[in-house]
């Protein structure tokens, strides 16, 4: 089912400054006590065959990660892959719906235990409670949302889902309620930080413009919303793809960089991709574990991590070409995902050392 190419296992620093291009002209001054290690030793999986690709994926523990996505395969298709701390293996994931099994490609997952995991369709969430899967067919609810594009939440009674013309969903743990937008822009990302504050990045590939919605619990809020395609400018600009938070701290990955800014003070600051990994990038998916620990991939392979106090490209230490979808990270393991242009899924996964 996979096919692995190992990196070297042990990579001496040497090494590490020659492969991984870094820019020392412009580095990003640290506002954190402590800055993390650059230095990762890497893999690289395939599964599937022509039609594959995986669109995300969650680190559980160092033996056990999940992915999501559609996998073509000599067996029949598949959508969804399990690491066991050896080997990749794909299964599916299924429910019933109308008196039949529905086994769809999936587009996101959230995993609060073993017996609490939700994925999403292209429109609709599922639910394993231990036992089985359950469909929410929202739009049978009622709800004239199609939420699958993303997930997030801090709790099971706590849960946002977001997707097509601005569709925003909430699940307290009894209800699914649509949160207008009055916006037809997709909603593409969710999340959140430990001040109760709920973030939202919208796009439109068409039309071009971008907004950063805020949430606040009660009411649903515009943060940010243009038209400008500057990808030289020095404040938020460019169409916003993802958008991650973590205490006092908003960052929105968009085509012209990475944006940085104080919730508390509103003051930002935009980091080039130039600056980055020295070229343009549009990001997929920006997503850390602390202020000083963050990863950012995007299409052309393109992969960032931020220690807190410079950015370090990992965009060239594979001969693969294709696009990464999306990435997490924990504790000293970070996983990408996505596919190949020959059409397979890929799966990166680096260990810190």
């Amino acid at each position: 089912m996979s096919s692995r190419t190992p990196i070297l296992s042990l990579i001496i620093i040497t090494l590490i400054s020659s492969l991984f291009w870094q820019c020392p002209d412009n580095p990003v001054k640290s506002t954190e006590a402590d800055t993390t290690s650059h230095n990762f030793t890497w893999e690289i999986d395939t599964l599937g065959k022509y039609g594959s690709k995986l669109m995300d994926v969650v680190v559980i523990d160092e033996n056990t990660i999940l992915a999501v996505g559609d996998l073509n395969t000599d067996s029949g298709r598949f959508n969804a892959a399990r690491w066991d701390g050896n080997k990749w293996t794909v299964f599916d994931i299924e429910a019933q719906y109308m008196g039949s099994m529905t086994n769809p490609p999936l587009y996101s997952i959230w995993y609060f235990s073993y017996n609490d995991i939700w994925i999403t369709d292209v429109c609709a969430p599922y639910h394993w409670d231990g036992n089985k899967w359950i469909l929410y067919h929202i739009q049978d609810m009622g709800l004239d949302a199609c939420a699958g594009y993303g997930i997030w939440g801090t709790s099971p009674s706590d849960i946002y889902f977001v997707g097509y013309s601005g569709s925003i969903v909430h699940f307290d743990g009894q209800e699914f309620t649509k949160i207008e937008t009055h916006s037809d822009l997709r909603v593409n990302d969710v999340w959140g930080n430990s001040e109760n504050d709920v973030y939202f990045c919208q796009y439109d590939i068409s039309t071009r413009p971008s907004s950063i919605l805020h949430y606040d619990g009660q009411e649903l809020s515009s943060k940010y919303y243009f038209y400008t395609m500057d990808y030289d400018s020095k404040v938020l600009a460019g169409s916003v793809h993802t958008i991650w938070a973590y205490g006092d701290t908003l960052y929105a990955g968009c085509s012209s960089g990475v944006w940085k800014e104080s919730v508390k003070t509103g003051k930002g600051n935009m980091t080039s991709w130039l600056d980055i990994c020295g070229d343009w990038v549009y990001p997929n998916r920006i997503r850390g574990q602390e202020n000083n620990d963050i990863f950012v991939v995007g299409n052309w392979m393109k992969m960032a991590h931020y220690n807190g106090g410079t950015w370090q490209s990992f965009s060239s230490i594979f001969d693969t070409v294709g696009d990464y979808f999306s990435v997490a990270i924990k504790g000293n393991l970070v996983c990408a995902v996505g596919r190949t242009n020959s059409a397979q899924a890929i799966i990166v996964t680096g260990r810190k050392f």
